[in-house]
């Protein structure tokens, strides 16, 4: 197997018993599902038997026909029709439909209480939901823009009985979603904010009036909820995306499942298909999402099973500060978190500290990063930094303060060779670059006949093919970097 190094897109040559069952437009379920094609035609006529549907709702676009209008409101019927049991979440405010690309403008949003709505823009969505909202089929809830509260609807009996009509099953329904999506930063995103804000508030002299804009443009770039972005597909795009399809089809043939009793409330363990997210341009981030497996807890991932098969997850050692190093050619350390002056217990938070020097803007920044976590309680190491902050640590906070510095300066001093990495941007670059070689060592375990669940940079696989995992592990950054790492 050969990898293109120069430009880190790699030419996979696939195994020949699996194909790349690729969903043409033309044949997907308009927009993004897909299911039995005789049992969509069956719901589109009883939309039209039982409803009746003889006027065009798109009032603002004048080429949709009858026809048309059925399949997307088939579309939303089939969403709505696999989350029964919550709320679908949408909203009534246009500004909150971003773009995505592939199927025109969408908003991705969702919680443990709602589902989001994915495929449709403002145009279309809203006439539809008003449609089923007088037809009976789903009753709504407004929400209030200003409140941030979004506006909800839910199933109804009669929809119920739509669908057990057209003969439907779950089962016959999958998520068909872009699976390459490109969203802009937050860097960018607050510059969006700050220029919009200055552009409205400029000539203004009422500080009330400035005050009320300001906090009505902020509410609407919620930085947890930023754009996906349009891009035209090239050569790279293309081939990620293929090979995305071959492993998403590859992972959809075996069953991964958790032990019944171990199960979670509220975890889809169909969800088996992932994605990637690109962060402004396709040389940053990338990193893949979605799986049940990434969205359980890190102790009930031992407990997987491939096949009724037990499973081993095996991860890198400091792989982004292994990185660093093999891109500047300089030998890795045998242990990037083992500091002079500090004990073998300090290395959780100065593995917490380093990742934060490498993604923060400067020293303050890394340090009021982590502080939050120690307010949170999401750190609480019985080590000689952490101790006496846990229970509490506004008490200590300048005490806390001090240390942090002391240990960001130990770092600094100790990896002086990737020092110009340090408080810049170059996280995006390491996820992009872990990313591709997830994506290579799950091609390669499949060449194997191997099922690899990635969860960013660590592996899950079943127990027998530790050794194979490792192996290929090992191999992937060695040919990348001509230098070896240690994984298990």
């Amino acid at each position: 197997m050969e990898f293109n190094q120069t430009d880190q897109i790699d030419q996979i040559d696939y195994p020949d018993e699996i194909e790349i069952n690729r969903i043409s437009q033309k044949n997907r379920l308009h927009f993004f599902y897909e299911t039995d094609h005789q049992n969509f035609k069956n719901l589109c006529s009883r939309i039209r038997a039982d409803i009746g549907l003889t006027n065009k709702i798109f009032k603002s676009n004048g080429k949709k026909t009858i026809d048309a209008q059925l399949e997307m409101i088939a579309s939303i019927l089939l969403f709505i029709s696999m989350h029964p049991d919550k709320p679908i979440q949408y909203s009534r405010h246009k500004a909150s439909y971003n773009s995505i690309p592939g199927y025109g403008r969408t908003r991705y949003h969702g919680s443990k209480k709602h589902v989001g709505i994915e495929g449709f823009s403002y145009r279309y969505a809203i006439p539809i939901i008003n449609w089923l909202i007088a037809h009976e089929m789903v009753t709504d809830s407004k929400g209030n823009y200003y409140k941030h509260v979004e506006s909800s609807f839910t199933y109804t009996d009669k929809l119920k009985s739509l669908i057990v009509k057209t003969g439907i099953q779950r089962d016959d329904i999958t998520l068909n979603s872009e699976t390459i999506r490109l969203r802009i930063s937050k860097r960018a995103y607050r510059k969006q904010r700050d220029e919009e804000i200055k552009a409205k508030t400029v000539i203004l002299t009422d500080k009330t009036k400035i005050k009320k804009i300001k906090s009505d443009i902020r509410s609407k770039y919620n930085l947890k909820n930023r754009p996906y972005l349009d891009y035209h597909d090239d050569d790279y795009t293309a081939l990620k995306r293929d090979n995305l399809a071959l492993i998403n089809d590859y992972h959809a043939s075996h069953a991964i499942t958790l032990p019944d009793q171990l199960k979670p409330i509220g975890i889809d363990f169909k969800s088996t298909d992932m994605h990637r997210v690109f962060v402004d341009d396709f040389k940053n981030a990338g990193r893949f999402y979605g799986p049940w497996w990434q969205q359980i807890s890190r102790d009930l991932r031992p407990h997987i099973l491939i096949d009724a098969e037990s499973t081993i997850e095996l991860d890198y050692t400091a792989l982004h500060p292994s990185i660093c190093y093999a891109l500047v050619n300089e030998p890795i350390p045998d242990d990037c978190y083992r500091i002079q002056g500090y004990q073998i217990s300090d290395r959780p938070i100065i593995k917490a500290m380093f990742m934060r020097i490498l993604n923060s803007k400067n020293k303050n920044d890394a340090i009021n990063s982590l502080i939050n976590e120690f307010v949170d309680g999401e750190l609480s190491y019985t080590d000689n930094i952490g101790e006496i902050y846990k229970y509490a640590p506004d008490a200590h906070l300048e005490d806390l303060r001090e240390d942090l510095s002391k240990l960001i300066d130990a770092i600094i001093e100790y990896h002086k060779p990737i020092d110009k990495y340090f408080f810049g941007s170059i996280w995006g670059k390491l996820q992009w670059i872990d990313s591709e070689m997830a994506e290579n060592i799950m091609l390669s375990m499949i060449q194997d006949e191997i099922p690899c669940l990635s969860v960013h940079d660590s592996f899950v696989v079943p127990a027998t093919a530790k050794d194979k995992l490792k192996e290929i592990m090992v191999n992937e950054f060695e040919v990348r970097f001509n230098q070896l790492i240690k994984a298990g």
